[in-house]
């Protein structure tokens, strides 16, 4: 938990100074190069290995960014290894695009579904979420076999899962035409993101404490 904080209050400051120079976009492809970067293990060990000075760290990486990275993106990298912060990185990167999403009013949707859905049927589904959302909504079309038929939907925060049998079946029929009335995915205030259940569409949703469970019923 504190590791996700550390990363939301970087990616945060981060934002703020893009935004003032009008960078937001170029800084998020910048991080994105820089999360390339990360998954090579040379460069991994190279920052986490504490025997080489942090001046030569930020040296190099100033050499790396030179001509591929704004200079607020290679500074700030530098104020990131200077603090010993630098297995954070990747999770700054993700915490800077969510952020970056926000300042931008718009909202990621991954759509998990056991085939591909036909080009139109996508661009429905995105408008239903925008409506559902007042937001901008990027969809990000995920196939996955493991669902066996079922459709599930991560915008942001919120998951709609529509893959669990019985229960949500008319509305799994109605998520795969892509026929997706802003009632049947609204997020229930009870609802358990553990076991990926969510209440019967029709059902009168009941609050919830901190850890999830109902503490009343009207």
């Amino acid at each position: 938990m504190r590791g996700s904080k550390l990363a939301r209050q970087y990616a945060q400051a981060l934002v703020e100074a893009a935004v003032v120079r009008g960078l937001v976009g170029r800084v998020e492809k910048d991080l994105d190069e820089v999360r390339s970067w990360w998954e090579l293990a040379e460069f991994r060990l190279f920052l986490s290995e504490v025997r080489i000075p942090v001046a030569r760290k930020k040296e190099v990486l100033a050499q790396l960014g030179q001509g591929r990275l704004d200079p607020l993106t290679i500074h700030f990298l530098q104020l990131v290894v200077e603090r010993g912060r630098q297995r954070a990185l990747p999770a700054i990167c993700e915490a800077y695009r969510a952020q970056a999403d926000i300042v931008r009013r718009q909202v990621r949707a991954d759509v998990f579904t056991a085939q591909p859905l036909e080009p139109g049927d996508l661009e429905l589904l995105r408008q239903r979420l925008e409506v559902f959302s007042g937001r901008v909504v990027s969809l990000r079309p995920v196939v996955d076999s493991s669902l066996l038929g079922g459709v599930r939907i991560q915008l942001g925060d919120l998951i709609l899962d529509g893959s669990v049998a019985g229960r949500l079946r008319r509305l799994e029929q109605r998520l795969l035409r892509v026929a997706l009335p802003a009632e049947a995915i609204s997020e229930p205030e009870g609802h358990d993101e553990r076991d990926g259940r969510l209440p019967d569409p029709g059902e009168h949703m009941v609050e919830g404490n901190e850890h999830g469970n109902p503490t009343g019923r009207d």
